[in-house]
């Protein structure tokens, strides 16, 4: 008799993906979006995803090449103001 292995993949509100295996194990796998590309991946730790929250190399390039080339940018400067109240906003929480 052949043993049939299935499983299912179902996404949580927390950026984790729930996954259901054969032996009724359940697991919190989780799950992050690559900023450049939108691909969705699924990794069993953090450290099989070596170019968080790029999913490879290449898209992290394209992201700093974005940073260098102007296409991305800060709008304006921060000023005094926006720091101090950055600092209030720290120590509130």
């Amino acid at each position: 008799m052949a043993a049939t292995i299935s499983w299912w993949r179902r996404p949580l509100r927390d950026g984790a993906t729930l996954v259901s295996l054969p032996e009724q194990k359940r697991l919190i796998v989780p799950t992050f979006d690559c900023p450049t590309c939108r691909k969705t991946l699924t990794v069993a730790a953090k450290e099989d995803a070596p170019f968080r929250p790029f999913c490879c190399e290449r898209c992290k390039m394209v992201d700093l090449g974005r940073w260098l080339d102007g296409t991305y940018c800060v709008s304006e400067p921060a000023t005094p103001d926006d720091l101090e109240n950055a600092d209030n906003a720290d120590s509130d929480s």
